[in-house]
């Protein structure tokens, strides 16, 4: 029964379930409220179809530890308690779960407690190296302590990886401008405001880039 099993590729997932977590990991691309609720309304369908579905699980639990993870404390769309039960069923389900394993890193406040975030993130990243949104939270945290140049580098490197992602092209923004490399950050600038012309973070990015560099007219526009 196990040989027959495997062979068989392990459990089926359910085609609308699939579906449902398609639609949503497309959805944290942009990185706006909107799309982040949008995300989250299809897990939560995905989990309802598929309760022993730990990818569905791990992505709510991530979904929504990446919508409060910049939001301000009147605008978060969970709670820590949602995060925790999302990511718990994940991991009881596959305990390698990636998503539920970063979700649990993200969910609690590092603001001030810098040293214990960084340690779980490097813990989470020692077992998951690729995944993006651990890598991206980490690099927020090096640039919030002043680490900048260790900030920028990160992010140079892990841009590729993630060439639709609107929190990873802002990020990059701000990376490229620590480095000094202005006109490179300018690029990615224009670039992510064709593509997210609405996204608060682009935008805040590309103003601070520009004042930062002493273009104020060009910031006022």
């Amino acid at each position: 029964g196990a040989v027959a099993w495997w062979r068989l590729g392990g459990p089926r997932v359910d085609p609308e379930v699939a579906r449902l977590v398609a639609e949503a990991r497309l959805a944290l691309r942009p990185g706006t409220p909107a799309k982040d609720r949008e995300a989250i309304a299809a897990l939560q369908r995905a989990v309802a179809i598929a309760p022993d579905d730990a990818e569905a699980w791990g992505l709510l639990a991530l979904a929504l530890a990446r919508a409060d993870q910049h939001a301000a404390p009147d605008a978060r769309i969970s709670t820590t308690a949602l995060i925790d039960e999302s990511a718990q069923r994940a991991l009881a389900l596959d305990p390698n779960n990636a998503d539920a394993s970063v979700a649990l890193a993200l969910a609690i406040p590092y603001y001030g407690d810098w040293l214990a975030a960084e340690r779980r993130f490097d813990a989470v990243l020692a077992r998951h190296p690729d995944h993006i949104y651990a890598k991206d939270a980490r690099m927020f945290l090096l640039g919030a302590v002043g680490r900048m140049r260790e900030s920028g580098l990160a992010r140079v490197a892990a841009a590729p990886s993630a060439p639709f992602d609107a929190n990873m092209h802002y990020g990059l923004i701000y990376g490229l401008w620590f480095l000094g490399r202005i006109e490179q950050a300018d690029r990615v600038a224009n670039r992510a405001m064709e593509m997210w012309p609405q996204h608060y973070g682009v935008w805040f990015a590309r103003l601070w880039l520009l004042a930062g560099t002493g273009r104020y007219d060009r910031a006022l526009i």
